[in-house]
């Protein structure tokens, strides 16, 4: 399946007026791997490629790969509100790098606030979504441990 998007995120349903597309593609029952492309120069490459393991309904472990290597890896987090959204906790190892709410699993749908961490869990960015669009955010920078 494929996800068009605009910018700052904004869902689009055709290809043609799309700066992004994310396929999803269901390689086996615990096994998912989404495709991020980029309009570049009116081509479309490959910016990276995620290999999503389903360990239960509920947590997912992601690799990220971009130029054939394997730049990240982490594990997601769900758990359902009452409301239909789902919240969200992305984690390397022990701590957290981002938490945050989604109205759809994959590919996210951010809606409401998103914050994302540095090491040591000292906050580097807050961003508000609605209808997986960006409309604020703010950032920190971080210098030898440091937050500013």
């Amino acid at each position: 399946m494929e996800y068009y998007y605009g910018i700052n995120g904004r869902p689009l349903t055709d290809k043609d007026s799309a700066i992004t597309i994310i396929q999803v593609n269901q390689m086996k029952v615990d096994l998912i791997e989404t495709e991020t492309l980029v309009r570049w120069k009116k081509e479309w490459k490959s910016a990276y490629v995620e290999k999503i393991k389903v360990k239960s309904d509920n947590e997912y472990m992601i690799r990220k790969y971009a130029n054939g290597r394997q730049t990240d890896r982490y594990i997601r987090f769900y758990s359902k509100e009452p409301d239909g959204t789902y919240k969200f906790v992305e984690m390397d190892k022990d701590a957290v790098i981002r938490k945050g709410t989604t109205t759809a699993i994959l590919p996210l749908y951010l809606e409401g606030e998103v914050i994302e961490y540095y090491a040591g869990e000292s906050v580097k960015s807050k961003s508000i979504y609605h209808k997986n669009q960006l409309t604020s955010n703010e950032n920190w920078l971080s210098k030898r441990g440091k937050i500013y």
